[in-house]
């Protein structure tokens, strides 16, 4: 494997290690929002902007649990 193949390869990893750290605030709710609805893809509760914002924003998260309990509702978005 030549030098520039590693170095890619050395990139594409750091960048795979990186993705997790900011994905909770990576769109606006309003950009996610869109992105599902664009897709077809579940919205919770009535389908609503307001309450797709209730259910990915955790405003006093119990645990760590809780805390990512919102993204099983806008990961699909960047899929």
């Amino acid at each position: 494997m030549d030098k520039f193949s590693i170095i890619l390869s050395i990139i594409a990893l750091l960048t795979q290690v990186e993705l997790h750290v900011h994905l909770d605030g990576a769109g606006r709710p309003e950009t996610l929002f869109e992105l599902l609805r664009e897709k077809k893809l579940p919205l919770p509760g009535n389908g609503t902007f307001r309450e797709f914002k209730r259910a990915v924003q955790v405003q006093d998260p119990k645990d760590l649990m809780h805390f990512l309990s919102g993204f099983r509702h806008f990961a699909p978005a960047f899929g």
